[in-house]
């Protein structure tokens, strides 16, 4: 059995946010890695939208002196870009919260009445005559019962 490999030690996992800033992200102009706060009048940087490696080099460059939004897990790591797990539900729009409901909820009513239709025999809209008898061998049209 072989030993597990341990991940290597990220300056990421060290990062203390000693005073964190109540400015909202969404009011700040420029893009969805870097925006200029108006307030402290410094550039805000998104650390989840970088990689682990770019995030590493923008810190070491700055020499940790910088503003930054980040997420961290219960388990202390920093959420970056290339993480498996990021925050992909986190990042979807309020607003397709009830649509999904509303399709959830559409997709069980149709397959309640589809379900109900097929067993009354009325599936799509068809159902067989019902004073025609519809059992028995099948036969080529002019074929006859003597043959």
């Amino acid at each position: 059995m072989q030993a597990k490999q341990e991940k290597p030690h990220s300056m990421l996992h060290d990062i203390k946010i000693a005073r964190p800033c109540g400015a909202r992200w969404d009011l700040m102009n420029g893009n969805d890695q870097v925006r200029h706060c108006r307030s402290c009048k410094l550039n805000v940087y998104n650390i989840s939208n970088l990689t682990r490696t770019a995030a590493e080099n923008l810190i070491a460059k700055h020499e940790g002196k910088l503003c930054v939004r980040l997420y961290r897990r219960k388990d202390g790591t920093v959420v970056t870009r290339d993480c498996p797990a990021g925050l992909y539900i986190g990042k979807l729009p309020l607003w397709l919260v009830p649509v999904f409901i509303f399709a959830v909820q559409a997709f069980l009513h149709l397959a309640r009445d589809f379900i109900y239709q097929s067993q009354q025999g009325n599936v799509f809209g068809y159902q067989p005559p019902s004073d025609v008898a519809m059992v028995g061998n099948v036969q080529p049209d002019g074929a006859s019962d003597n043959a």
